[in-house]
């Protein structure tokens, strides 16, 4: 795999105007499962995870990379396994939805840059007093609300796969998780954010100091912290933007018109 992650690095090099998701690099660094079908032409390639979730890179013109796009959703679709299509520019969208338009619903997302200078004029709020932090662990995971061994599976392969590559913490009350974030993906440069309050402790300021303790361990592992969420989901926008993160770029994703964003915030 190593000779298609190259091939792979290059193609995206070479569009620079494109956004990639955090997934991509996970499975170029062998962070999690997933492969790399390049076309013949070595000109644009789909890159996957064990899980379902693809995206798109190179020339959108290679016309092998539409038979293999076709061919790949057609095999999916026949198995009955999810398929979900991150697409890294405008000229993909309009590919893919020449493509498949009768099979996939598109959405549009935000990729939000980190600015480290901003966060630091965050204001921390001291939550200690009423909830202790736990740093992720197979017995947070088996107690887990959202994050459980399903999810873990899902998107890392395994719990010993997510203790490895990935992280997260949790804020307790009485031993109740109240809010969690862990890295959804993560790579050697890159960890993606997912969190979740629970609704009788939403209104708190607790997914705010959660995903404070993730940013913090970045900055501290010296990893890009990475914000991606639905255009139109404006309490993750908010906070987003009281975390530091600016300047977001708009990309689409698209999912089997029977299946929904899932996990996808």
């Amino acid at each position: 795999m190593l000779n298609e992650a190259i091939k792979a690095s290059a193609l995206m090099k070479k569009a620079k105007q494109s956004v990639y998701p955090t997934f991509v690099y996970s499975v170029l660094d062998q962070y999690i499962p997933g492969k790399i079908y390049l076309t013949k032409s070595e000109t644009s390639a789909i890159m996957g995870t064990g899980s379902g979730i693809y995206a798109v890179i190179g020339d959108v013109r290679d016309q092998d990379g539409e038979r293999l796009l076709a061919g790949l959703f057609q095999s999916r679709q026949a198995a009955k396994k999810r398929f979900t299509l991150f697409s890294p520019s405008q000229e993909w969208d309009l590919k893919i939805d020449e493509l498949l338009e009768n099979d996939l619903t598109q959405y549009k997302r935000h990729s939000f840059i980190f600015n480290p200078n901003n966060y630091r004029r965050l204001v921390k709020v001291d939550h200690s007093q009423s909830f202790s932090v736990h740093k992720y662990d197979s017995e947070l995971i088996s107690k887990s609300h959202e994050f459980n061994q399903a999810y873990i599976k899902e998107y890392w392969g395994s719990t010993t796969n997510f203790l490895k590559n990935g992280f997260g913490f949790c804020l307790l009350e009485d031993g109740q998780i109240a809010c969690e974030c862990l890295t959804i993906f993560t790579s050697s440069k890159f960890a993606e954010i997912d969190i979740v309050t629970q609704e009788p402790y939403r209104g708190r300021g607790l997914a705010l100091t959660a995903a404070q303790l993730f940013i913090d361990y970045c900055l501290k592992k010296n990893i890009a912290p990475i914000w991606n969420c639905d255009v139109n989901n404006l309490p993750s926008i908010k906070l987003a933007e009281k975390l530091g993160f600016e300047h977001p770029s708009t990309y689409s994703i698209f999912v089997k018109r029977q299946e929904d964003m899932g996990d996808m915030q």
